[in-house]
């Protein structure tokens, strides 16, 4: 968030141009609850849910995985985390829980994207001594997200408060056999 002066400026710029608009399309009912409390009329916003397709975004069971294969990870217990680590997410929560779990050999946190955070996350991961518990790969291609969406078998998501009501991990929705952290 920018702050002082021109974050005051932003916001009222911001503000203004939602308060003008003739709609605002919400992706989500708590996106409509921040639009609304910057002053926006009711009737000026709409809830649109984020769709996905099923076809490209169909659940893998594990053992059927190729990536899973591939990867080396079939008798492991993935704990993933699959696309953009920025500046609106943290890590120290699943850094945390690696290290309490570091004895589980079975136990995999598996990080497929990129961002401004891997390559932190990656430089804590060696400095805490935990590069038998993570495994990095890069953004894949859409059509193999039904494969590398379905890697993991609970997926870990990270958001720092100050943004739930303005990012939605949509592509979760579609890969719903699975559990959410």
């Amino acid at each position: 968030m920018v702050r002082g002066q021109i974050g005051v400026v932003l916001r009222k710029i911001r503000d203004a141009t939602l308060k003008n608009a003739a709609a605002n399309v919400a992706i989500g009912e708590r996106m409509a609850e921040f639009i609304a409390a910057r002053g926006v009329a009711d009737d000026k916003i709409r809830v649109i849910p984020n769709w996905t397709d099923d076809e490209a975004i169909a659940p893998i069971p594990a053992l059927q995985n190729p990536l899973r294969v591939c990867l080396g990870l079939e008798n492991a217990f993935i704990v993933g985390y699959s696309g953009n680590l920025g500046r609106v997410h943290e890590f120290e929560t699943v850094l945390d829980a690696a290290d309490l779990l570091r004895r589980e050999k079975q136990l995999v946190f598996l990080v497929i994207g990129r961002g401004v955070h891997v390559d932190a996350l990656r430089e804590r991961v060696h400095a805490q001594g935990l590069d038998d518990c993570f495994r990095f790969i890069p953004v894949q291609s859409r059509s193999n997200l039904k494969y590398s969406l379905s890697l993991p078998d609970v997926h870990w998501l990270s958001l720092r408060p100050d943004f739930e009501s303005l990012i939605v991990p949509s592509k979760f929705y579609g890969i719903a056999p699975r559990a959410v952290l």
